[in-house]
Formats: structure tokens, C-alpha cells, sequence
């Protein structure tokens, strides 16, 4: 019942419109710049989903919060990372080995 209620909500026009006029970020930092521009981008070209490299997971908690269109996939050398993000609205977390300066992240 709770999901056909959220379905509803997140498909009506006027929900895509309100989140829009929001879209703003007050922050002017440039995580949130980016996260802005993944959004539009994802938009504009009408894109399947957003992928993230993270280590920590705050842009993709910044890109969450917006609540794109597009889900949200969050690739992390830390499961415990890939963990806290499986929480957050619209993010499929992963966890992969990265190489960092010629150092493995795992």
C-alpha cells in the first residue's frame, strides 16, 4: 500500500515541478555543482542512471537528496561505504577494488 501511495507521488507532474524549483543548492561548494550538473545532464540526455566512485559517500548522499529522476549507482572500494549508501533514496551501491596512485583500495 505504502509503495503504490510513493509510486503516485513520484509520478505526478506537479512532484517532478516542486523538486525542480528546489533544485538550487544554497551551498556553493563544488560537490554540489556537480551534483546540480549530473542531474541536469542526466535529464537533458535523458540518461538510465548516475554512476559514482566515492570513498566516503557524501556526493552521492548530496546527489541523493535532490532526488534525481535516474538511479543513482555508487561504486565504492569500501563496503562499509556501499553499506550507509544502500539507505539512501534511489542509490544501488557496489563495491570494486580501486587503484589509487598506484596503491589498491580495498
Amino acid at each position: 500500500m505504502q509503495q503504490r501511495i510513493i509510486n503516485r507521488v513520484e509520478a505526478d507532474s506537479h512532484y517532478r515541478k516542486m523538486l525542480h524549483t528546489f533544485e538550487q543548492l544554497e551551498d556553493t561548494s563544488p560537490s554540489n555543482a556537480i551534483v546540480l550538473a549530473a542531474r541536469q545532464i542526466a535529464r537533458s540526455v535523458q540518461a538510465k542512471s548516475i554512476v559514482s566512485f566515492t570513498l566516503r559517500g557524501s556526493t552521492v548522499l548530496r546527489a541523493s537528496q535532490g532526488r534525481p529522476s535516474v538511479p543513482i549507482l555508487a561504486i565504492s572500494p569500501f563496503k562499509e561505504t556501499a553499506r550507509q549508501l544502500a539507505l539512501s533514496w534511489g542509490v544501488y551501491p557496489g563495491k570494486s577494488q580501486i587503484v589509487f596512485c598506484g596503491v589498491l583500495l580495498s
